[in-house]
């Protein structure tokens, strides 16, 4: 057995135990999140920071608390109001009047983002959900709630790809030149 042959056998074998021992990160568990309040034009709030692990939240003004889960977004309404209107903020496919934007980092591309059943928020439909890949911006302007009123989101988000899926595309393309070579010879 030459060199380059033992060389690929190792290869091989090492890109066959990542492959089974590294899964790919699907969902928004794990990933870091920024909540923040915007109304009238821009944001009203500094940023909240937490890593997405499942977990129920306050947001800085006690209205609700807002749960990341790996695949759902849910505020459960604290107090009862109703939300101002006001001028708009967009940036890119994102829109908010009065409402929340989650910014997601180390997550993987956000590819769907629906309203769940268990919503109950009367007048609040997915027009007024808008998201990116990276982010999702919920805009519950003129609508009112109460300390039972929640809203809940469906995301879906791809899977990042597996360390171990590049470490079998390096050994692939390795082996390929080493069979070029081998040709050539």
């Amino acid at each position: 057995m030459t060199f380059a042959s033992k060389l690929l056998a190792a290869a091989l074998t090492t890109a066959s135990l990542l492959a089974v021992s590294l899964p790919a990160q699907a969902g928004l568990i794990g990933a870091t999140a920024g909540s923040q309040y915007y109304f009238d034009g821009g944001a009203y709030s500094g940023v909240q920071s937490f890593t997405v692990d499942g977990v129920a939240r306050g947001n800085s003004f006690g209205y609700f608390d807002v749960q990341v889960k790996d695949n759902q977004v849910i505020y459960d309404y604290t107090g009862s109001a109703t939300w101002s209107t006001g001028a708009g903020w967009s940036s890119g496919s994102l829109y908010i009047e009065n409402g929340n934007l989650l910014n997601f980092l180390g997550a993987p591309n956000i590819t769907n983002v629906t309203l769940d059943a268990g919503s109950n928020m009367v007048g609040f439909n997915a027009s007024r959900i808008t998201f990116d890949a990276d982010s999702i911006a919920v805009n519950w302007a003129g609508l009112n709630f109460n300390g039972n009123t929640r809203v809940v989101l469906n995301v879906n988000a791809g899977a990042l790809p597996e360390p171990a899926s590049y470490a079998l595309v390096a050994v692939a393309l390795a082996g390929l030149g080493l069979a070029k070579r081998r040709r050539k010879a």
